[in-house]
């Protein structure tokens, strides 16, 4: 049954478009799976080369399928990827001008299947010097609409063979045309830019179906693969299996690996097999969801879910690629989805066309499965006569899975609403619409039909079949679901309810009454709408209340309908008799607002007991002590009639006074009046006043009540009381306001007064000279008013503005300077007197108490502002001591290294008595010894417990060093040596003392020796200095052999000396004759 997911689409004729179907795809639709490997030695129909699309023109450039290599040196591949030939783009001629030149080839189209994914590969050859001499090569695939690139390469990829694999997932269940897109290069070398293609695939590999029943095993998947250059296949399924087809499957997920043995390459490739759905009853209906209880109505409930072994079937249309006008050879496809679940294995399928196309030639070809087409043939020219047709039932000859429809058959009938479209222009256009059927047999079984549950015991069911009647007497909930015994296997529930609504009592109020000259008025009740029948006597045929008055008696009939449209019926008889006559006499009143009124009834023509009834609820046939007014009475005798009558009791107008006063113009004034005017009453008129006077004027009244009596001709009286005013209180004028001075000496009070009794409106005058009721800007003092009223009358008052007894006064009544330098523990305290309450205070610090603390040295301001925002302001000044610090005495270090100084401090500043020293060295006390030289330290500590350092230095003498120099001794065993010592650093004055028991810095007469000098400064240092004098060797002189005078008397004689030891150089003394 999955084969059918890539035959026909389901597809509603109210909703199909031509685009659907056809307008996708120009080309021929190939088998699926695909392979081209150009192995022809030419491209089939199935594919078209363009040429140049666009760039420089001219150039002799586009697709062609060759073997061997390309025309041009550096460039295209030197044979096909496997096999012979290739397909290529040659871009030699020209040699330039043909760079950014687009060309394409088409391949056929696809339909692919849904339950796998799909793929595409091939081989691509792009061998270029540069990548600008290349350019691009792209495959693009489109449904409907533009195209989509979905693989792309650009620039040399050297002298290789590339290979490319391309997922179409995404397009699965859908029929795709591709196309590869290749644009030359941009150099001036493009001519060296031949591309090439080979070994195109497009496969799943898989071709699957689905277990028939949820559970079964009968589950098949078939796997078919075309790559690698050879061309024999090896399967090895997950489930142990070698075969390219393995059956007995149940749902679940299965994989193979499918190697090429020829290429030594493999694929692997997955599906997965599903269980069918648990089916559902659908469209289920009811003839009525509401029935009425009293009604007895019988329910028809339907199912649109065929019954066991019916036909399921579907019709829809293609339309060619041109719309109505094709071309011979021009095609239409399809595919199937959405079949129903459990058909059986059997489909027919039924093509209707235009029946005057077969008289040129077959047009119409149903080919194979994987196809999934119809092809048009060229009929002859002008052919427009003739009525759409069917073709035969074509019928899968085993099994939806053995899916073929081949062949030619004869025309057999015309289908009802079919729509004629022809090409009056004849010639090799016509038109032409394909309609058809798709027919499935269903294995279902009746439905069973169950009460108020989903069951699924035959034997619980309340009845089955696709139509059912039921007849329910309270709301009940049916629930449906079929049992399929191919399956073993029951449907889903589907449920309906028919509500049973409570059917109405209808009422009629009164219940048969007489008419008796006056319409009944009769009240339905018990429904929401209502229709009396017949209307003869009544003011309407509907709503709940009709006046009826028949010139006979009559029954009416009364159907009442309640909201759920139920009804009920009832009847009531009008009897039309006559009534009984009456008539009213009456005594009238004869003072206005007496009770001594009375009527009397008198009847004819009463039939039986005769009673009354009064509006005053008196039941005889007279009533006594009425007022003035109406009264009715209803007599009513055996017949039911009533005689209705009604009397006005009347009484004379009342003796009404008019009172016209004029009231006191000023509280304790009598010049008041009033006037009586009667009205009403009987005859002339006399008048009593309260004050004695008969006459209707008085005057001279004071404020008060004055009341007078009027009497008419029948002794009828009625009093009234007028009442002389006068203003209700005596003028007056009294403050509504005042606003005193807030602070002593100020002006900012104010009056506002107000105006009492007397007449409005007032005036006012003050003191002041204003005339206003406030008055502002007022210092202490007393201030007077007078006002006048609109009458006339006056009255005044008087008024005293205050002020604080006292100006608001602040000083600071306590300060606290600081303890110690550069601390902040001083305070102050403000204490505010005068002005109006309670005193606050803002301290320059920030503060806002009384008392302000955490204060270092300095001017501080306080403001006191009083009840009234009246201010004063102190100052006050915090000082603090001078910094505790110390001054020395010391003692420096005698001599250079030692240890022998001292440092006396005494502490300065702060409270100027000190506590305690803490130095550097750990001493505790004002002075330390001991000290060498260096820089020392001390912290002073006062009685406030103030501290402060200070440091001192004490110093050392230089080291004292002593140089001693020498005179040698001048000869061997001599004392004329001598040595002098001078001595520096330390302190001067300096003391010498040698080993000889000199003491001076030098001494004299000294032989040959070591002398030693000892140095003392002014502080007792010493240092000593050693001196070496020495003296010469032993100074000796001897004569050489002498040469004697050769003759006596001569003088030729000659005697050398030399000289040893003393100090060079000699000098010689000779003695003797030769002098």
């Amino acid at each position: 049954m999955r084969i059918l997911r890539y035959l026909i689409a389901l597809i509603a004729i109210s909703t199909f478009s031509s685009s659907q179907i056809y307008a996708q795809c120009t080309t021929t639709i190939d088998d699926f799976p695909y392979f081209e490997g150009f192995e022809s030695g030419s491209f089939s129909s199935h594919w078209t080369g363009a040429g140049i699309a666009s760039g420089n023109g001219n150039q002799d450039v586009g697709w062609q399928v060759k073997s061997g290599g390309t025309n041009t040196g550096g460039t295209g591949p030197t044979g096909a990827a496997t096999g012979t030939y290739y397909a290529y783009t040659e871009t030699t001629q020209g040699f330039t001008g043909a760079q950014n030149t687009v060309l394409i080839l088409k391949a056929a189209c696809f339909d692919l299947p849904s339950n796998t994914a799909p793929y595409v590969t091939f081989n691509y050859h792009m061998r270029a010097n540069a990548d600008a001499d290349m350019g691009t090569l792209a495959l693009e695939v489109k449904t409907t609409g533009s195209w989509t690139t979905v693989w792309s390469d650009t620039g040399n990829q050297g002298s290789n063979w590339q290979a490319a694999e391309v997922d179409l997932s995404s397009y699965a269940g859908n029929t795709i045309e591709m196309r590869f897109y290749a644009v030359t290069g941009s150099s001036n070398a493009a001519y060296r830019g031949d591309r090439a293609i080979d070994n195109l695939l497009v496969s799943t590999g898989l071709d699957a179906n689905d277990p028939a029943c949820p559970g079964d095993a009968n589950g098949s998947i078939e796997a078919s693969a075309i790559f690698g250059a050879g061309t024999a296949y090896s399967y090895s399924w997950n489930t142990g299996d070698t075969t390219a087809t393995i059956t007995g499957l149940t749902a679940g997920t299965y994989t193979v690996t499918i190697t090429n043995t020829g290429a030594s390459t493999n694929k692997v490739l997955s599906t997965t097999l599903v269980d069918p759905a648990t089916p559902t009853p659908s469209g289920l209906s009811a003839t009525s969801s509401n029935i009425c209880e009293n009604e007895n109505t019988p329910v028809t409930l339907s199912i649109d879910f065929p019954s066991e072994d019916s036909i399921f079937s579907i019709t829809t249309s293609i339309t060619g690629d041109n719309g109505s006008n094709n071309t011979a050879g021009s095609s239409a496809s399809w595919s199937i989805t959405g079949i129903p679940p459990y058909a059986s294995d059997s489909a027919s399928l039924t093509f209707y066309y235009r029946g005057d196309m077969e008289a040129a030639a077959e047009y119409v070809t149903a080919v194979s499965e994987n196809g999934s087409s119809i092809i048009a043939s060229d009929p002859a020219g002008g052919q427009c006569q003739g009525a759409y047709s069917s073709k035969d039932t074509l019928v899968a000859p085993d099994s939806i899975n053995a899916w073929a429809l081949d062949g030619s058959v004869g025309i057999t009938g015309v289908p009802a609403g079919m729509t004629r479209y022809c090409n009056a222009g004849g010639g090799n256009f016509y038109s032409w619409r394909a309609y058809f059927t798709i027919s499935f047999p269903v294995s279902a079984s009746i439905p069973y039909w169950f009460e108020n549950s989903c069951d699924s015991v035959v034997a619980n069911a309340v009845d089955s079949g696709y139509t059912v009647t039921v007849q329910p007497t309270s709301s009940t909930t049916y629930y449906v679901r079929y049992y399929l015994a191919s399956c073993d296997l029951w449907s889903d529930c589907d449920s309906i309810t028919v509500s049973v609504d409570t059917a109405p009592e209808v009422s009629v109020s009164p219940a048969n009454p007489n008419y008796c000259g006056t319409a009944a008025a009769l009240t339905a009740s018990g429904a929401s709408a209502y229709a009396w029948s017949p209307g003869t006597g009544l003011n309407q045929t509907s709503g709940s209340v009709v006046q009826a008055s028949p010139s006979s008696s009559t029954t009416y009939t009364i159907i009442g309908v309640d909201g759920n449209g139920c009804s009920d019926t009832t009847t009531t008889t009008v009897t039309v008799t006559s009534g009984p006559s009456a008539s009213i006499t009456g005594t009238n009143i004869d003072c206005f607002g007496d009770s001594d009124g009375a009527a009397v009834v008198s009847t004819s023509g009463t039939t039986g007991t005769v009673t009354y009834a009064w509006s005053t609820g008196g039941t005889g046939t007279s009533i006594t002590g009425l007022t003035a007014g109406t009264y009715t009475v209803t007599v009513s005798d055996g017949t039911t009639c009533q005689a209705i009558e009604s009397i006005n009791i009347t009484q004379p107008s009342a003796a009404l006074t008019v009172n016209i006063a004029t009231n006191n113009t000023c509280n304790g004034s009598s010049n008041g009046s009033a006037t009586a005017f009667a009205f009403g009453g009987t005859g002339s008129k006399s008048f009593s006043w309260s004050t004695g006077s008969t006459s209707n004027f008085i005057f001279g009244l004071s404020a008060g009540n004055y009341t007078v009596t009027v009497t008419d001709a029948n002794g009828c009286t009625v009093s009234d009381t007028i009442t002389i005013t006068q203003p209700t209180t005596a003028l007056s004028v009294s403050s509504t306001s005042t606003t005193m001075v807030s602070c002593n000496g100020g002006n900012d009070g104010a009056i506002t007064v107000a105006g009492t009794g007397g007449t409005p409106s007032y005036t006012y005058s003050w003191s002041t000279g204003a005339t206003t009721a406030t008055i502002t800007g007022l210092t202490a003092g007393n201030y007077t008013v007078t006002i006048l009223d609109a009458a006339s009358c006056f009255a005044g008052n008087f008024f005293t503005i205050t002020e604080p007894a006292t100006a608001v006064s602040v000083s600071v009544s306590s300060s606290t300077n600081i303890t110690c330098n550069g601390g902040n523990d001083g305070a102050a305290t403000a204490s505010g007197t005068g002005g109006t309450g309670t005193k606050t205070y803002a301290w320059s610090s920030g503060g806002t108490s009384a008392t302000e603390t955490g204060l270092t040295a300095g001017t501080y301001t306080v403001t006191a502002t009083d009840a009234n925002g009246c201010t004063d302001t102190d100052d006050v000044t915090l000082t603090q001591p001078n910094a505790v610090s110390a001054t020395f005495t010391t003692s420096n270090v005698s001599c250079n290294g030692g240890n022998d100084g001292s440092a006396t401090a005494s502490g300065t500043g702060g409270s100027g008595t000190y506590t305690g020293y803490a130095w550097t060295t750990g001493g505790t006390a004002a002075t330390v010894t001991g000290l060498t030289a260096g820089t020392y330290t001390v912290t002073v500590t006062d009685n406030n417990g103030c501290t402060g350092t200070a440091s001192t230095t004490i110093t050392e003498p230089t080291v004292l060093s002593v140089t001693a120099t020498e005179s040698n001794v001048s000869c061997f065993g001599g004392n004329d040596g001598s040595a002098s010592a001078s001595a520096s650093g330390g302190t001067s004055s300096y003391s010498y003392s040698w080993s000889t028991g000199g003491s001076g810095s030098s001494i004299t007469g000294l032989t040959a020796g070591t002398y030693t000098v000892t140095a003392t400064d002014a502080n007792g240092c010493t240092e000593t200095d050693v001196v070496i004098l020495t003296q010469p060797t032993v100074l000796v002189a001897s004569i050489g052999t002498p040469t004697d005078v050769s003759c006596n008397g001569g003088n030729d004689g000659a005697a050398t000396a030399s000289a040893t030891g003393g100090t060079t150089s000699y000098s010689y003394a000779w003695s003797g004759g030769g002098g």
